[in-house]
């Protein structure tokens, strides 16, 4: 982990489809998981995929590896003990995960709500 200005007992996780796309629902992971860990947060990465962080700090710049204390696949069918102070969901338009045995903070980014076979959407 590298220095931060303090230290705290929280636990977060980001919950990311992907890494791997490099585009800016990526960048926004990153920055947020960067962002977290400078204000003392532990970080853990939840996504479909292992990301490949040689490719992401080519795209960015930085990977946020040094920021992310452990990185898990995610699998929607299984339930899992662990609970988070906070889940942010970087990508919820493609990936709408949420478990309630997660954690008691949720906070969703939608980037743009992906519904193209709703009839709901097909009024505008």
């Amino acid at each position: 982990m590298q220095d931060r200005a303090y230290s705290t007992n929280l636990i977060a996780r980001v919950v990311h489809l992907s890494l791997n796309a490099r585009g800016g629902a990526e960048r926004l992971a990153v920055v947020t998981i960067k962002t977290l860990n400078s204000m003392g947060v532990d970080v853990e990465l939840g996504t479909l995929d292992n990301p490949d962080m040689p490719l992401v700090q080519e795209a960015f710049g930085e990977d946020g590896r040094t920021d992310i204390k452990k990185i898990s696949q995610l699998d929607i069918f299984e339930n899992e003990n662990k609970s988070y102070d906070i889940t942010i969901n970087t990508h919820a338009d493609i990936l709408p995960f949420f478990k309630k045995e997660f954690t008691k903070n949720y906070i969703v980014y939608c980037h743009y709500p992906f519904a193209p076979q709703s009839k709901i959407w097909s009024r505008f």
